[in-house]
């Protein structure tokens, strides 16, 4: 393993939401004071660009100045991103056979599982950060259909419309 940091990237559609946004949500997911325990484990932004990097320290000299507390969270530049292992993937959902079985005719191998907006939903929902209510509203912004009363065990999906759902 050596001198890395596992990190994950996130894709979005800046006219849905702006890259201050996704920075708010990351300095409230995580104590931004707290020390680092492990390089592996270390809190970081990695920023693409100039932009992204500027605004990534004015946001971190934001929260310092509102909470009164260093951030010791590092921001960089990112140089190469590495994909992580197939097993980090999903790693909720991969724990649940049942929505495994629900997930797997759609995205059938490693790379589609960890590529799949379904499988993110089913992830998020098997950790327990997605209720059952929210799963079936945000799938069905992406065209699935989920069924069932919130057991994995009775949780059904299926795509609305095969050719459009992602």
């Amino acid at each position: 393993m050596g001198d890395h940091t596992e990190a994950f990237q996130v894709d979005y559609d800046p006219a849905r939401t702006t890259y201050g946004d996704l920075l708010d949500a990351f300095w409230s997911a995580h104590d931004p004071s707290a020390r680092k325990w492990s390089v592996q484990y270390a809190n970081l932004v990695l920023a693409h660009d100039d932009a992204q990097e500027r605004a990534a320290r004015e946001s971190a000299a934001r929260l310092a100045a509102r909470t009164g507390r260093e951030v010791r969270t590092e921001i960089r530049r990112l140089d190469r991103f590495w994909t992580a292992e197939d097993y980090h993937q999903k790693y909720a959902l991969r724990g649940d056979a049942r929505l495994m079985d629900l997930v797997r005719p759609f995205a059938p191998g490693d790379e589609a599982l960890r590529e799949s907006p379904l499988a993110a939903r089913l992830n998020a929902f098997a950790a327990g950060d997605l209720g059952f209510d929210a799963l079936r509203e945000e799938c069905g912004a992406l065209g699935w259909i989920v069924e069932g009363d919130g057991r994995p065990e009775r949780i059904r999906a299926r795509a609305a419309d095969p050719a459009t759902a992602r």
